[in-house]
C-alpha cells in the first residue's frame, strides 16, 4: 500500500477541524469545503482520492468468481491503490456484496456490469469522514445500497424499503460496538459480514461468509484498538 494513513501528495499526517474551510484539491483543482487537509495544507477531494481504487476494484469484480464477500473484500483492501482510510471504503463494501451476490445466483449476471456503476455512484455520495462528521459510517451505506440495488428498492417502496433500512441501522449498529477511532478496515468487513448475513435472513441469498476474520491490515493503523477490535488476529473468535 502507498502512503495509507497520509496525504497523497507530500505523505504527510491528515489534520481533521471541527469547522469547513475552502481548499483547493491539489490533483483536479476544483476547490471545496472539507473538514480535513494534511499538516502542510494538501487536500485531495473524495473523487480524487478514491478514482484509481474504484477502478482497480471493478476490473478485479468482473473477473472474480468467489461467493464469499469477506474473501472479495480483502482482496480489494490488499490493493495498493486502497489506502489504509478513506471513501472508497464506502464502495468497496457493496462491490464486495454485490460479486458474492451475483456469483452465488442472487443476482442477475447481465446486469453484473451496470450494477457496480451504480455502486459506485451511490457509495461515492457519501463524504470521507462521515462516520465522525454526520454519525453514519459510509460502510453502512454501502451495505444499504447494495440491499437497495438487488431489491430494486426507490424511495416510495414499501417491504424491501423497511429492509433496507434494517441493513443500514444493523451495520451501523454493530460498527459503532467496538467503539472509536475510525478504522475504514474495521467497518468494512462488520458492514460484509452484517449485509450477508441479512441477505439470506430476508432474500434467502446464500453467500459464503468465514466463522472468523483475522485483520492483516491492523500493523499499518496507527489508531488500531487493537484488542477491542473483532478482527484483532489475537482475539477474533467470533468476530460480530
Amino acid at each position: 500500500m502507498e502512503k495509507n494513513e497520509a496525504c497523497l501528495i507530500c505523505g504527510g499526517k491528515i489534520e481533521y477541524y471541527s469547522e469547513k474551510i475552502e481548499k483547493k484539491c491539489q490533483i483536479c483543482g476544483e476547490a471545496f469545503m472539507t473538514n480535513a487537509c494534511c499538516e502542510k495544507g494538501h487536500y485531495v477531494c473524495d473523487r480524487c482520492h478514491s478514482r484509481k481504487a474504484l477502478e482497480r476494484a471493478a476490473a478485479i469484480c468482473r473477473e472474480e468468481a468467489s461467493v464469499n464477500p469477506v474473501e472479495i473484500l480483502t482482496k480489494l483492501m490488499r490493493e495498493s491503490q486502497v489506502h489504509m482510510h478513506g471513501p472508497e471504503h464506502h464502495v468497496l463494501t457493496g462491490m464486495a456484496l454485490l460479486t458474492a451476490c451475483v456469483n452465488c445466483g442472487g443476482y442477475p449476471r447481465e446486469n453484473f456490469g451496470e450494477g457496480l456503476l451504480e455502486i459506485s455512484s451511490r457509495g461515492g455520495m457519501i463524504p470521507g469522514g462521515s462516520c465522525g462528521f454526520l454519525g453514519i459510517c459510509g460502510a453502512a451505506a454501502g451495505a444499504g445500497a447494495f440491499m437497495s440495488l438487488i431489491t430494486e428498492t426507490t424511495p416510495m417502496s414499501t417491504e424491501s424499503w423497511k429492509v433496507c433500512a434494517q441493513v443500514s441501522a444493523r451495520v451501523l449498529d454493530n460498527i459503532a460496538g467496538p467503539g472509536g477511532p475510525r478504522c475504514c478496515k474495521r467497518s468494512s468487513y462488520i458492514a460484509v459480514l452484517t449485509a450477508a448475513e441479512m441477505a439470506e435472513e430476508e432474500l434467502n441469498i446464500k453467500m459464503k461468509t468465514p466463522e472468523t476474520v483475522s485483520c492483516e491490515f491492523y500493523k499499518e493503523n496507527k489508531e488500531c484498538i487493537r484488542g477491542r477490535c473483532p478482527f484483532f488476529p489475537e482475539r477474533s473468535e467470533g468476530n460480530i
